[in-house]
């Protein structure tokens, strides 16, 4: 995964807050990989954030992301 790539959830990676669907949301790398500690990150800008107590909606749409959450839809060219 690089900048400008296209990704989205994994399938069931919502399961445990109720959100079943994640289909439609889709993002784009802004930034990283990046390291954090153990755990490989990216920056992500997404179309739409999935809502649940836990997701914090009202913060904007650009997080980071643990790598192995997403899944490459498009890479950039």
């Amino acid at each position: 995964m690089k900048t400008g790539d296209l990704v989205t959830w994994k399938p069931g990676t919502w399961s445990n807050f109720n959100v079943t669907d994640t289909s439609d949301i889709v993002g784009t790398i802004i930034e990283g990989p990046s390291m954090f500690g153990f755990i490989e990150r990216v920056y992500v800008l997404w179309n739409k954030y999935p809502g649940s107590e836990w997701s914090h909606t009202g913060q904007g749409l650009m997080r980071w992301v643990d790598v192995m959450d997403v899944e490459l839809i498009n890479e950039s060219r």
